[in-house]
C-alpha cells in the first residue's frame, strides 16, 4: 500500500528591505516518511540527489523522516514538484555512479577492440585495481539519482578565467576607457547520461563525454596584443563522444580509451565506468 501523504511546511521567514520575494529565504519542513518507508530502494540520500538534480546544490539529508530545507521561493517549489513525482510513483528512478579512470594501461577485455565493454562485478574491481598499482588515477564522481529519460550530470575538472575581449565605454569627454572582460571554461572530463528502463531492465539511452584541455592555463595563457590591451587565448580543445547501451544488473560499463583532445600516445588515456541501479522501476 503506497502512502498518499501530503507535503507539510513550516515557514521561518528572514526578509529584508526592497528586495525580491524570491530572494527571501525560508526553512522548510518536508515529511518524507511515507517515501523512506516505501519497500524499494529509496533512501535519504537519494531524495537528497534528486533535488539537486532539479535545484543545483546539496540539500542536507532526511532526519528522523523529515527533510528540513532553507531556500527561496522557487527552489521550494521545485523542491516540491519533485517530491510529488517521487510520491505519485508513476516515474522509475534510477541511481548511477561514474568513475573516471586515467591510466597508460589497455583495461580492456582480453582481445578486445571495442571502446565499449560490459563488466561483472568482479570485472570492475580488477580494472579498478590495476589502475591503483600503475599507479593511475581513479576519481569517485558523486552518484547522481534522476526520473528515467532525465539528464544527469558529472563533472571533474575545474573553471578558468581569462581576458577574453575589451569592452570600451567612451565618455562625455569623448574619451575611450576600455575594460576588460573576463570569461570562463570549464576542462576536464564531463558526462551526461540519459537512462531509462524498461520492464525493470536499465538502459543508457544517451551517454555524452566532453574532455577539455587548455595548452595554456592563465597565468601561461598566450597574450595577444589588441590596441585596448592584452587579451588571453588558453588554447583550449575539446572531444566529444557519444553513445548509447543497455546494461545488465550487476554490470559495470567499461568505456575507452578515450584520447586527450591535445593528443599524445604518451599521455594518460580517459577510462570511464559507470554502473546504473534502478532503485524503482516501472509500476
Amino acid at each position: 500500500m503506497r502512502f498518499l501523504a501530503c507535503v507539510c511546511a513550516v515557514a521561518v521567514t528572514v526578509a529584508f528591505p526592497s528586495q525580491d520575494d524570491n530572494d527571501v529565504l525560508q526553512s522548510k519542513r518536508y515529511d518524507v516518511r511515507d517515501l523512506l518507508e516505501a519497500k524499494t530502494a529509496l533512501n535519504g540520500d537519494i531524495l537528497a540527489d534528486l533535488i539537486e538534480d532539479v535545484i543545483g546544490w546539496r540539500v542536507p539529508l532526511p532526519q528522523d523522516g523529515f527533510l528540513i530545507i532553507r531556500a527561496n521561493a522557487n527552489d521550494q517549489a521545485s523542491i516540491r514538484k519533485t517530491l510529488d513525482r517521487v510520491r505519485q510513483g508513476n516515474e522509475p528512478i534510477v541511481a548511477i555512479t561514474v568513475r573516471i579512470l586515467e591510466s597508460r594501461l589497455d583495461l580492456r577485455p582480453a582481445k578486445s577492440e571495442s571502446l565499449v565493454a560490459r563488466l561483472k562485478v568482479e570485472e570492475s574491481a580488477r580494472v579498478e585495481d590495476q589502475v591503483k598499482k600503475e599507479p593511475g588515477r581513479v576519481m569517485n564522481c558523486p552518484r547522481i539519482s534522476v526520473f528515467e529519460r532525465q539528464p544527469g550530470t558529472v563533472i571533474d575538472g575545474e573553471e578558468i578565467s581569462y581576458v577574453s575581449s575589451w569592452n570600451v565605454r567612451i565618455g562625455t569627454d569623448g574619451k575611450a576607457n576600455p575594460d576588460p572582460v573576463l570569461s570562463c571554461a570549464r576542462i576536464g572530463t564531463c558526462v551526461t547520461i540519459v537512462p531509462s528502463v524498461k520492464d525493470h531492465a536499465l538502459s543508457f539511452d544517451s551517454i555524452g563525454i566532453t574532455i577539455a584541455e587548455s595548452n595554456a592555463k592563465p597565468p601561461a595563457a598566450r597574450q595577444i596584443k589588441t590596441p585596448h590591451g592584452i587579451i588571453e587565448d588558453p588554447e583550449i580543445r575539446m572531444v566529444q563522444y557519444d553513445l548509447s547501451s543497455p546494461i545488465g544488473e550487476k554490470e559495470s560499463l567499461l568505456i575507452g580509451p578515450l584520447l586527450s583532445p591535445l593528443g599524445g600516445d604518451e599521455k594518460l588515456k580517459t577510462w570511464l565506468v559507470i554502473k546504473g541501479e534502478v532503485v524503482r522501476g516501472n509500476k
